[in-house]
């Protein structure tokens, strides 16, 4: 029993020997390594004492210390520069200046030209629309010339211009179509007369022929146009037997293209007849049958057979050749004959 005793005691104290052991090994590892950090941290010169140096050598000695950190720093900001430098350099580099070329640089010119000419124009034509926009510039007087067949008031009220507007309200080709609106009207004329007047020159139809159109008178110009449908007989040649449908027989359009063609026949007719002074005697022209037109000549009683019309101007004159050797006999003149031929000559047809 004292024997386990005392092994129980070697083996305490071993133990305290042990643990003293380990707490002055972790007390020397901790001395070491405060002295390691104190080595590692930067010297505070102006905050320590060095023993065995003077404040004086302290002083260059802090002073040395700080100069290279400093340069340490100075050093690592320009390798910084130096890297950025190099980084940036492509960026950074002095670009030579471009040389143009002739074509270039005459470009330029022409481009520079066309801006200094667009901003003047711009600048002229701001200033044309306020001048234009001035009440100078108001209508107060409207001419209308040449007009016979209708009166200056239906010409102001088809143009649809006011008076006090301002005259470049109205466009001229807007006024020429409202005019020859009216079948009167053949062509039309528009001028400003700055700066307050407009005047309307007009060429008007007139009225050659007339169609019966059940009780009322078709009145036609040379070129087939309808003028105007009235019940006033206007003592005109009355063209007979013609094409054109009723439904087209309306102001404004013309006659078919069938009657188109035989009015020029007619107005030939017409302008013999003139000649040999026996219009005022024709009442109607029948153009039924292309190869035989006939002159209808009511007061006489008498009608003229003319054929197909070649050769018409001897036709007319052997028309009124026999007219004037049978004045008072109702009848029929045959002149459809074919002239060259000396067997037949024209003749007269009493009426029975």
């Amino acid at each position: 029993m004292n024997i386990i005793h005392k092994k129980k005691k070697v083996n305490k104290n071993a133990n305290k020997i042990r643990n003293k052991r380990a707490d002055n090994k972790s007390a020397h590892r901790s001395i070491n390594q405060t002295e390691k950090d104190r080595k590692r941290e930067p010297i505070d010169l102006d905050n320590e004492i060095i023993i065995g140096l003077p404040n004086i050598d302290n002083r260059i000695y802090k002073e040395k210390m700080s100069d290279k950190r400093n340069t340490v720093t100075k050093k690592n900001v320009s390798k910084k520069k130096k890297v950025n430098a190099k980084k940036k350099a492509p960026n950074n580099r002095i670009k030579k200046p471009r040389i143009l070329s002739e074509k270039q640089i005459k470009r330029r010119k022409l481009i520079l030209k066309l801006i200094k000419w667009i901003s003047l124009g711009v600048i002229i034509i701001g200033i044309i629309v306020c001048i234009m926009l001035s009440p100078i510039f108001n209508i107060k007087n409207i001419k209308v010339k040449n007009n016979n067949k209708i009166s200056y008031e239906q010409i102001v009220s088809l143009s649809s211009i006011q008076v006090n507007d301002n005259i470049f309200k109205y466009s001229k080709n807007d006024i020429k179509n409202k005019i020859k609106e009216n079948a009167y009207i053949e062509d039309v004329k528009v001028k400003r007369l700055l700066p307050d007047i407009f005047e309307i020159e007009v060429k008007e139809r007139t009225a050659k022929l007339m169609l019966l159109f059940g009780n009322a008178y078709v009145y036609i110009n040379s070129q087939g146009y309808i003028l105007e449908i009235s019940d006033e007989n206007i003592n005109l040649p009355i063209i007979k037997g013609y094409k054109t449908e009723e439904k087209d027989i309306v102001t404004g359009k013309r006659l078919c293209n069938e009657d188109l063609d035989k009015l020029s026949i007619v107005l030939k007719i017409i302008e013999f007849s003139q000649s040999e002074q026996i219009l005022d005697k024709i009442t109607g022209i029948d153009i039924e049958d292309e190869y035989d037109y006939k002159i209808i000549m009511e007061k006489d009683q008498k009608i003229a057979h003319l054929g197909n019309c070649s050769m018409l101007e001897e036709r007319i004159l052997w028309v009124k050749t026999i007219l004037n050797e049978i004045k008072d006999l109702p009848g029929e003149i045959f002149v459809n004959m074919n002239l060259n031929s000396e067997r037949v000559e024209p003749f007269f047809r009493e009426r029975v």
